[in-house]
């Protein structure tokens, strides 16, 4: 088996010890672009050689979890071109997953333990509005913040929803984006509308998203809103 085949370079990324569970081996076949694309192989040599791939962009970003017991890994859940962002601006969320009964599954336990203290919060909703209320300005005197797309993406804000919806916390992301969003930017002080259209171009990309659909986030704590949301874009 030539896992080399085909790409710029291959690397092992993780060994199981002896004793421990799983396959035998992690390697990372690198295709080489500027996105990371690449396969990742887990392979088990006995009692008959058995290969799981599993593919994407961002793969070089994948980071195995040291220790004992089940192998675990953090994979890049991306979200590219959003809202205008350019391909090196991609937006990168964790997604911690382990290999169970012969492939890789969702670690529930992992991904909905992550918490946000009321101050945490507070301070990405003021990032979030900083970076909103710059956009506002560079598009004026567009009477709807979205769209049109920003130059170069709303990367603070967009990391900022991604994860709380990847916690399983939509109804927490959608409420920060409402408290983030800026209001009375043109002279005639109408409130900019698109607030809604945002939320639901964010929850369609998320939707679209191959991870997602890979590993059933649909079935995560509040995944209706992110569908109903992603329903409503246009």
């Amino acid at each position: 088996m030539a896992l080399g085949a085909g790409y710029v370079q291959v690397r092992r990324l993780w060994r199981r010890a002896p004793g421990g569970a799983g396959p035998d081996a992690l390697v990372f076949g690198d295709d080489g672009g500027s996105g990371g694309e690449g396969d990742l192989f887990a392979v088990t040599f006995a009692p008959r050689l058995a290969v799981v791939k599993l593919s994407g962009e961002r793969m070089d970003m994948a980071a195995v979890h040291p220790g004992p017991g089940a192998l675990r890994l953090d994979l890049p859940f991306d979200l590219e071109y959003f809202n205008g962002a350019p391909h090196a601006g991609a937006v990168i969320a964790r997604l911690p997953v382990r290999w169970t009964n012969g492939g890789w599954s969702l670690d529930r336990t992992v991904l909905l333990a992550r918490r946000w203290s009321a101050d945490e919060l507070a301070f990405r909703a003021l990032a979030m509005h900083e970076e909103l209320r710059r956009w506002a300005q560079d598009r004026y005197p567009a009477l709807t913040l979205y769209p049109p797309e920003a130059k170069e993406g709303t990367p603070v804000t967009t990391q900022a929803l991604l994860e709380l919806i990847l916690a399983g916390r939509p109804d927490t992301a959608r409420a920060l984006l409402h408290r983030a969003w800026p209001s009375g930017w043109d002279r005639l002080d109408v409130k900019l509308g698109g607030e809604d259209a945002f939320w639901a171009q964010l929850c369609r990309a998320v939707r679209r998203q191959p991870l997602w659909v890979r590993f059933r986030l649909d079935r995560l704590p509040h995944a209706g809103l992110i569908d109903a949301a992603a329903r409503r874009a246009v």
